[in-house]
Order: C-alpha cells, then sequence, then structure tokens
C-alpha cells in the first residue's frame, strides 16, 4: 500500500522474509520493484559498514528496501542498523516509512553493553522521526521484550495472541497509558 501511495519504505529484516517483497503473490512472476540488501537473497551484498551509505542512497534516489541482515553476527547488524538509523534521521527530507521486524533486537527491554548504541539511534529514530517526515512501524512477538520507554511513543498497536503473563502486562500498561481505565478489558 505504500508502493501505491508512493510512499517509499525501508525494513530491517533480521529473518530474510521481506525480500519476497519482489515477487509476486504467486511466487514466480516480479512482485515490487525494490531494492534488497543482504547476504542470500539480495541484489547487493550487504556488509556492516553500509549503514550510512544504504541511508544517503535510499534518500537521493528515494527508493524504498529491505535490509536484511540474516547471517550476519548479531553486533554486526546491530552497527549497521545503528549507523543506518543515525544517518536517516539527520538527512531525510520526504516522507518515508521504516518497518523494523524484530524489533526486541535493536529496542529490548534491558539495554546493556554494546546494545546502548542501537538502541539510543533506533529510539531515536521511532522518537524523533516524524519531525523528519519519518514514520516507524514495530514489530515484533512479545510485547514484553520491547524497551516500554519506546512502546509509550507508537500511536496504533496491533496484538495478536498475546497468552503470556509478562506481555499481557505490557499491553495493559500501553492501553492504560493511551485510553481510559478500564479499556483494557474490552481490548483484550
Amino acid at each position: 500500500e505504500f508502493f501505491k501511495l508512493g510512499v517509499p519504505f525501508v525494513v530491517f529484516d533480521p529473518i530474510d522474509v521481506w525480500w519476497g517483497l519482489r515477487l509476486n503473490e504467486n511466487g514466480k512472476d516480479k512482485g515490487l520493484p525494490i531494492v534488497v540488501f543482504g547476504l542470500e537473497h539480495s541484489d547487493i551484498k550487504l556488509e556492516k559498514d553500509m549503514g550510512r551509505k544504504i541511508a544517503q542512497a535510499v534518500v537521493r534516489d528515494n527508493i524504498s528496501c529491505v535490509i536484511s541482515t540474516f547471517g550476519l553476527p548479531k553486533n554486526q547488524q546491530r552497527h549497521l542498523i545503528a549507523e543506518f538509523a543515525d544517518e536517516i534521521l539527520n538527512i531525510n527530507n520526504s516522507p518515508r516509512h521504516i518497518f523494523i521486524e524484530e524489533a526486541h533486537e535493536f529496542i529490548p527491554q534491558k539495554v546493556f553493553g554494546e546494545m546502548g548504541k542501537v538502541f539510543n539511534a533506533v529510539s531515536n529514530l521511532i522518537v524523533m522521526g516524524r519531525n523528519r517526515g519519518l514514520g516507524v512501524t514495530i514489530l515484533n512477538q512479545r510485547a514484553a521484550t520491547v524497551n516500554k520507554d519506546v512502546l509509550t511513543q507508537i500511536d496504533n498497536l496491533l496484538a495478536f495472541r498475546n497468552i503470556a503473563p509478562q506481555d499481557r502486562k505490557a499491553l495493559k500498561e500501553w492501553v492504560e497509558f493511551h485510553s481510559a481505565e478500564g479499556d483494557f478489558e474490552k481490548f483484550m
């Protein structure tokens, strides 16, 4: 839908599934004309120091792309995403949307050690991106593993099959923060 409306998008994809957007729903014909950076299903081979260059190309050429970090060591994935997030926040000048798959890998509930750099870059992107024309969608299976300070910044929440008590608690806090008390039971 973003593509149809002419709004370019970027996907952080640590599970290597979004490259399939290039295929039609029959799995054979061409789908969306997007660039895929990655290791296995890619147009351009991904290296850990490409984050800033990818952000510059995305803005300069106004393209949609998938950044598939699957196969890179976690520290290299985080380095690349941190550099991309810092750069795009600084240079973006038009409407663009960013999807962050497996968000807990970049904005975890518990931040320690090397995680500080990627956490700061991605949380800044989420918090300040709207001021630069950037919309952000975070995707994660477990609400409890995503940083709660970041969760307070989201405007819309879609939650499916959350049965673990800690995930329900995280969702309850979000619902109560964004609406009148008592709405959580209706929400669930």
